[in-house]
C-alpha cells in the first residue's frame, strides 16, 4: 500500500487510528495482526497466498529450535525463487511451464527475510532457555504495517520489546503530534518532489538516445528523486511508527553531507546497510576468511563481495552489479589514496555527490547500451552549454544546494520541537497552526498527485 495514496492518508489511516486508540492491549495485537494483511492484500491478492504460509513456516522453525543454518538457507532460497526465477524465463518457456513467468515478486519480501535472518542470527546468541514468544507476537514483528515494505529493517532488541508492550497509554500526545509532521514531512518530499521530478525523468531513461532532455539535468534529477522518494517512504513509516508508540530506526541521515563514500553508505539507507555490515562483512572478514594473512587483503575482499551482493540484491539486470561494484571501487580507493584529501571542506561533499551521481545513473538505465550512452553524454562538455535557464532547472539547483548546504528537515523539526518544550505558549500556537495546516496540505497533496501518483522505487526491490 502507498502511504502518500488518498485511500491511505483519507480513510485507512483515520479508521486505523479510530480503532488503535479505543481498543484495548490484546485488541492491539489483534489490530496490528488484521492491519498487515489488509496493507498486503490492497497491493495484490495473491500475496496473502505466501505471506501468511510463509510466517507460519518460519514460525515452526523458529518455535522447534531448528538450525540457524537450516532457517537462513530456507529464507533465502525463497528470496532467490522471486527474485530471480526471471532469469530462467527462457528454459522453462522451451519446456512449457508457463505458470513459472507468470510468478509475482511480493511486495516486501526482501525485508522481511532480512529481518527473520537478523532475528534468527540474533537469537542463535541469546540464552537458549529464553521463553518463546507467541504467534501473534511473532508475526506482528515481521509484518508491522509501515515498515512492512520497504523496512527500515529492525532488529530483535530493538522492536519486539515495543510490539510486545505497545498500548495506547504509552502513546503520548507529543508523540503523536510530531509523528503525524513526521509523516506530512514524507508526504511532501513523496508527492511534491520526488514524483514531479519523476514526470521527465521516465521519459528520458526509457529511451535516452531519442530524448531530447538534457543529460546532465536529468542524472542529477534522477539521484534527488530517488532520495526524496526513499527518504520520503521512511519519513513516512517512521512518522506512522511514532504515532503509534513505536520507535523506528532512521533510514537516511542526510547523506548528501557526507565528505567521504563511507560516510556516505553510513548515512544512505542505514539498516539495510548495517544488515550487511554486521551479517557478512564481519563474519566474512573475522571469520570465513581468517586463511588470508594479510588484513587489507580480507578488508578489500569483504568490500567487494559485500558491495557484489547489495548490488545482485536490487535485482539481475548487470546495472545493478556494476552499480554495486562501482561504489565498493571508490570507497577501496578512498581508503587507499584519497581518503586524507576528502575529510574536510564542501569541496569535499560536492565530490562525493558527483560521484555517486554517475552511481545512481548505473543503477537507472535499463540496459549497457542506454548506460554508455547517458554517461558519454554526461561527460560531453557541448551539453553543459545547453543547460537551459529555465524554471525547472533553477528548482533542480536550488534543491541541489539545499541538500549540499542545508540541514534536513528532521534538523528543523527538532528545533521546533526544542523551542516549544521551552515555551508552553509558543507550544499551543505551534500545535494550533500545525494541526490546522496539516489537513489543508493533505489535500493539496491529494490535488497535485491526483493524475500523477507513482508507487515507490524500492518497492520494486
Amino acid at each position: 500500500m502507498i502511504f502518500s495514496d488518498s485511500f491511505f492518508i483519507f480513510i485507512f489511516f483515520p479508521v486505523f487510528f479510530a480503532f488503535y486508540l479505543t481498543f484495548t492491549k490484546k485488541r492491539e495485537y489483534v489490530l496490528f495482526f488484521f492491519s498487515s494483511i489488509f496493507c498486503i492484500a490492497y497491493s495484490l491478492k495473491i500475496f496473502l497466498l505466501f505471506f501468511f504460509p510463509f510466517i507460519v513456516m518460519n514460525y515452526i522453525l523458529y518455535r522447534l529450535n531448528f538450525w540457524l543454518l537450516l532457517k537462513i538457507v530456507f529464507n533465502l532460497s525463497v528470496l532467490v525463487f522471486f527474485k530471480y526465477s526471471g532469469i530462467f524465463d527462457d528454459s522453462f518457456d522451451s519446456i512449457k511451464m508457463e505458470w513459472f513467468n507468470e510468478i509475482v515478486f511480493p511486495l516486501g519480501i526482501s525485508f522481511v527475510i532480512f529481518q527473520l535472518i537478523s532475528f534468527y542470527v540474533d537469537e542463535s546468541q541469546e540464552d537458549k532457555n529464553d521463553k518463546k514468544i507467541n504467534f501473534l507476537k511473532f508475526y506482528n514483528y515481521f509484518t508491522f504495517f509501515p515498515q512492512l515494505i520497504a523496512g527500515p529493517i529492525c532488529r530483535k532488541d530493538k522492536l519486539l520489546p515495543q510490539i510486545s508492550s505497545v498500548t495506547k497509554l504509552n502513546i503520548s500526545a507529543d508523540d503523536f503530534f510530531w509523528g503525524l509532521v513526521i509523516f506530512s514531512t514524507g508526504v511532501l518530499k513523496k508527492v511534491i518532489l520526488a514524483d514531479n521530478i519523476g514526470i521527465f525523468i521516465d521519459n528520458y531513461f526509457d529511451a535516452p538516445v531519442a530524448s531530447t532532455l538534457n543529460p546532465i539535468v536529468c542524472v542529477i534529477a534522477y539521484t534527488l528523486q530517488l532520495y526524496f522518494d526513499f527518504s520520503g517512504y521512511s519519513d513516512m513509516a517512521v512518522g506512522l511508527g511514532r504515532m503509534m508508540g513505536v520507535k523506528l530506526p532512521e533510514n537516511f541521515l542526510d547523506p548528501f553531507k557526507s565528505k567521504s563514500f563511507l560516510e556516505f553508505w553510513k548515512r544512505w539507507h542505514v539498516t539495510l546497510n548495517t544488515f550487511f555490515y554486521d551479517y557478512i562483512y564481519l563474519p566474512l572478514v573475522f571469520s570465513w576468511l581468517r586463511f588470508l594473512s594479510f588484513t587489507k587483503l580480507k578488508v578489500l575482499v569483504g568490500v567487494i563481495v559485500v558491495f557484489f551482493l547489495s548490488g545482485a540484491w536490487h535485482g539481475t539486470g548487470y546495472n545493478y552489479v556494476l552499480f554495486g561494484l562501482y561504489h565498493a571501487f571508490w570507497i577501496l580507493m578512498e581508503a587507499l589514496f584519497i581518503k586524507k584529501k576528502t575529510e574536510k571542506g564542501f569541496f569535499a561533499r560536492v565530490i562525493v555527490f558527483l560521484i555517486c551521481i554517475i552511481g545512481f545513473t548505473i543503477f537507472r538505465t535499463n540496459n549497457l547500451e542506454d548506460l554508455s550512452y547517458v554517461i558519454f553524454s554526461v561527460f560531453d562538455i557541448h551539453n553543459y552549454f545547453k543547460i537551459e535557464l529555465n524554471e525547472t532547472n533553477i528548482i533542480l539547483s536550488l534543491l541541489v544546494i539545499y541538500k549540499l548546504c542545508c540541514p534536513d528537515s528532521r534538523w528543523y523539526l527538532d528545533k521546533i520541537k526544542e523551542i516549544c518544550d521551552r515555551s508552553p505558549r509558543v507550544r499551543k500556537y505551534t500545535f494550533c497552526i500545525i494541526t490546522a495546516l496539516i489537513p489543508a496540505f493533505f489535500m493539496l497533496s491529494h490535488y497535485i498527485s491526483n493524475n500523477n501518483l507513482k508507487k515507490f522505487i524500492y518497492f520494486a526491490f
